[in-house]
């Protein structure tokens, strides 16, 4: 099985709009295609610049144009969210609680509900 990255929808949308990679490729700042090509078959993911310039072109957010990516992304966070909020929370036990402690502290907790 492959380790690319699925969930890519930047073909799906260039070709809705009739573009070729190398007029997608234009359009992004790029002066090839194959570049996009990488991209459409989850072989690199782009840099933010280009990342955001295709959600320009196709009005779609890179969140959607890239649902993997932002899956794994938002699944990393929450991880690191629940290991902040340990970390802070041992800290704030062994000493009192600063007003910046306790408003990171609470925004933590909140954030970790919503997860």
């Amino acid at each position: 099985m492959s380790k690319k990255i699925v969930g890519n929808y930047l073909r799906a949308h260039r070709r809705t709009r009739g573009l070729s990679q190398r007029e997608l490729a234009l359009l992004v700042g790029y002066k090839n295609e194959w570049q996009v090509s990488r991209h459409e078959l989850a072989k690199t993911i782009p840099p933010l610049t280009i990342a955001l310039a295709y959600e320009v072109v196709f009005e779609v957010p890179v969140a959607q144009l890239f649902k993997e990516v932002h899956s794994i992304a938002t699944a990393a966070v929450a991880l690191n969210f629940a290991e902040l909020r340990a970390v802070v929370e041992r800290q704030t036990a062994k000493q009192p609680l600063g007003r910046m402690a306790g408003h990171k502290l609470k925004w933590l907790r909140e954030r970790s509900t919503m997860q």
